[in-house]
């Protein structure tokens, strides 16, 4: 279990857990719900879209800034073209130290005054980006902009987790990430064509100017509690849904026990049968208790003192798993497909010199991946809430996101042979479907094993494993690509999704079968 006054690392210290398990205190915690006190699902689901949308204005700026940069970096005062990829990339790395030090934030200030700052601070980076020159003011303003997005990120998920239950909590972070691409494109598409029109540094301006638009609403909707704080962590956990975790119900609902209880199915919800069946069961009974019973932490100062691998040793399995399944993700899709998307499109393309002509107007490699793109970030504010809300359902998101991966190992495995267009399109919009796929679920996993008092340390984790993966993606990808080729990189890239597939079956295989043993 990570610490929860210590986000430096999220696993600097480990606090020693006292257990207890009152019969009715089980009974309160099957039946209550982590949503915030105060809140119904319908105003948790208002509080999350809305801070989307915040977050959403507040990438208008970088997402123009990825178009126009590239374009008119002279009017910038850059001197060369280095400069400008540095400067598209260094906001990633500086949110790797920074990931963890927004964590510790989180949980001495308001979730309202971390939006706030993040969003006080792309307001100021994209007004930046119009009245600044020069290589070093933009590098500042580019890193600032990194911690605005730890913020913003961060804060997002935090939200989803203090308004959100096991039955929606896929939805609700399938409508975050779906508003936030619609962000993503209404820049990059605003951005290119205000900046032929009226010059790029007035494009950045207009941006600047549009953000602050967001912190009325940050100031209104955001929660006001500390991230520190476990709503119901005091007698309830997290609500139950039809059946044990990873097999017919919500998936990791472990109530205050977090990313750290034992790896053990839990009662259904409200089920007397199942305490009565938990008393009788002596062999089961201990690890039963220990994975509803709420934990009590002791604070003192020999607590702090305690081994940083005693953490790590407490994690579940699928807590593990989340994080690497989320660091490879971003290597794959953040990182080696995206920085190569647009040479294989140039590949496939059936015009000459790599080119494709449509409604009179001939298009080159460039042109076409921002338009597969753009298509991408205009179906997820539909389809992320949809796949969210599936995997909210009965089977839970281990399945749906194990067969998410075999689906996109499958079409990246194709996409780099020589194959009729159509049908290689047809490929390319697959592979980007179960990109929005797994970006979801990929993000619903880890709020699933944040719930408890650990949550900002474990979501610190996994933001900054995601931004690992995503900084060392083109780097490898790149690398790769010059000793093996199209082929070999997009090949590695199918068996490393497969390998995680594997293993998120057979870790849905081994909850179910426990349960059944256990039923």
């Amino acid at each position: 279990m990570f610490s929860d006054y210590t986000f430096y690392s999220p696993f600097s210290s480990y606090n020693k857990m006292k257990m207890t398990n009152p019969p009715r205190r089980l009974q309160l915690m099957a039946t209550t719900s982590t949503t915030e006190p105060g809140l119904s699902p319908s105003d948790g689901g208002k509080q999350v879209r809305i801070l989307a949308w915040v977050t959403a204005i507040c990438l208008l700026g970088d997402s123009m800034y990825y178009i126009v940069l590239p374009l008119y970096w002279r009017q910038f005062g850059l001197d060369s073209l280095w400069q400008v990829g540095f400067l598209l990339s260094i906001n990633r790395f500086v949110r790797l130290p920074l990931n963890p030090l927004m964590g510790w934030l989180y949980s001495r200030i308001s979730k309202r005054a971390g939006v706030m700052l993040a969003v006080v601070l792309a307001c100021l980076t994209t007004i930046g980006y119009g009245c600044l020159s020069g290589f070093a003011a933009l590098l500042v303003a580019r890193a600032l902009w990194g911690a605005a997005w730890s913020l913003l990120r961060i804060g997002g998920y935090l939200t989803v987790l203090e308004t959100s239950t096991g039955h929606n909590r896929g939805k609700l972070l399938g409508s975050y990430n779906g508003i936030i691409a619609f962000g993503s494109l209404i820049g990059m598409l605003a951005g290119g064509l205000l900046a032929d029109a009226i010059g790029a540094r007035p494009v950045a301006l207009l941006l600047g100017a549009v953000s602050i638009a967001g912190i009325p609403y940050a100031w209104k909707y955001v929660p006001g509690a500390t991230g520190n704080r476990d709503p119901g962590a005091s007698v309830q956990g997290s609500s139950a849904g039809p059946g044990p975790s990873g097999t017919g119900g919500r998936e990791d609902q472990r109530g205050a026990a977090g990313a750290g209880a034992p790896d053990v199915p839990a009662p259904n919800a409200g089920s007397q049968d199942a305490v009565s069946a938990m008393k009788a069961d002596g062999g089961s009974r201990n690890a039963a208790s220990a994975a509803a019973a709420p934990v009590q932490y002791n604070q003192g100062k020999g607590s702090r003192s305690r081994s940083w691998t005693e953490g790590l040793m407490a994690m579940r399995p699928s807590a593990w798993l989340v994080l690497a399944s989320g660091t490879g993700m971003a290597i794959v899709f953040y990182g080696a497909y995206l920085a190569t998307l647009s040479a294989v499109i140039e590949a496939h393309l059936p015009g000459p010199n790599g080119t494709i002509t449509l409604l009179g107007v001939t298009l080159g490699a460039a042109s076409a991946a921002g338009i597969v793109q753009a298509v991408r970030w205009a179906w997820s504010p539909y389809l992320s809430p949809r796949i969210g809300a599936w995997s909210d359902g009965p089977l839970g998101r281990k399945p749906l996101y194990a067969a998410s991966l075999v689906v996109a190992a499958a079409a990246l495995a194709l996409l780099p042979l020589k194959l009729p267009f159509a049908a290689w399109l047809a490929l390319l919009l697959l592979a980007q479907l179960a990109n929005t796929a797994i970006v979801t679920l990929s993000d619903a996993l880890a709020a699933d094993e944040a719930t408890g008092p650990s949550r900002v340390a474990y979501m610190t984790t996994y933001t900054t494993v995601v931004d690992v993966g995503a900084a060392i993606g083109p780097l490898l990808g790149f690398a790769l690509l010059d000793r093996i080729g199209l082929v070999g990189l997009y090949g590695a890239c199918a068996a490393l999704l497969l390998l995680f597939a594997a293993a998120w079956a057979a870790l849905f295989m081994r909850v179910r079968d426990r349960a059944s043993y256990r039923s």
